[in-house]
């Protein structure tokens, strides 16, 4: 149910407020039972491994290390929502800035690093080919990237979808050669080939102690297959090599 222009946040009672490009809406809150042979995907297994490792790397540091971590949260803010962010804890500080090393595959850090300010998103359009035994996806990227970038992949969509929110973490973003860089090998292994017709939303930041720039998105949608000079349509593989 859509709601008015008032912002809404959060749950209360059983409905949950929530927000897309149409607007705010209200929805009913899920159940919290949780089902039976639920299957469990290697993403769930990342992410828990990755909290346990960081929440048991808390509790093992210094008495100097928890005040300087005190002292860097100091001015460190929660991401906006609904127009309002508040304070963020040195614990959640702590936790903030290592979940983001560690879903790039970068090292835990015990000591706060040094503040530092993102530097640009060199990455640009995206590029699907599909040669008919291959399907690529590269992005251009302009320049050598000083700062990790954060590479996020939606599902295959209709063609019609103009936006999408749908987008989960494939991993860093792959070096550049040629003023490209290929990220097929890391969306095929998270969604498979996607199928012609289909559109693929790409969304980068560039991310740096826990700090992200501004996201730049972009998408495009994957050709028909090119036939091969025989007239046959050539078998599309599953698992690409990265690079070629």
């Amino acid at each position: 149910m859509k709601t008015g222009p008032t912002l809404q946040t959060g749950p209360c009672g059983d409905m949950v407020a929530s927000k897309n490009q149409f607007g705010q809406y209200l929805r009913k809150r899920p159940s919290r039972q949780k089902p039976r042979n639920k299957p469990r995907s290697a993403d769930i297994d990342r992410a828990e491994s990755d909290w346990r490792a960081i929440s048991v790397l808390w509790n093992s540091l210094t008495e100097e290390q928890y005040r300087a971590w005190g002292i860097s949260a100091d001015g460190e803010r929660s991401r906006p929502r609904a127009g309002q962010s508040g304070r963020l804890s040195p614990r959640h500080f702590f936790f903030k800035l290592n979940n983001s090393r560690a879903s790039l595959g970068l090292t835990l850090l015990a000591d706060p690093p040094l503040a530092a300010k993102a530097g640009p998103n060199p990455v640009g359009q995206l590029h699907i080919t599909n040669r008919g035994d291959r399907v690529v996806l590269r992005l251009e990227v302009s320049e050598v990237a000083r700062d990790p970038i954060k590479l996020y992949g939606s599902p295959p969509q209709n063609r019609g979808r103009r936006r999408c929110q749908d987008l989960r973490v494939l991993g860093c973003l792959p070096a550049q050669a040629n003023g490209e860089s290929d990220i097929t090998l890391l969306y095929v292994q998270e969604y498979g080939v996607p199928e012609p017709g289909t559109r693929v939303f790409i969304r980068t930041v560039v991310e740096l102690n826990g700090r992200q720039t501004s996201p730049r998105e972009t998408n495009c949608i994957v050709p028909e297959r090119q036939r091969s000079a025989s007239g046959k349509q050539n078998r599309q593989t599953l698992w690409p090599t990265q690079g070629e």
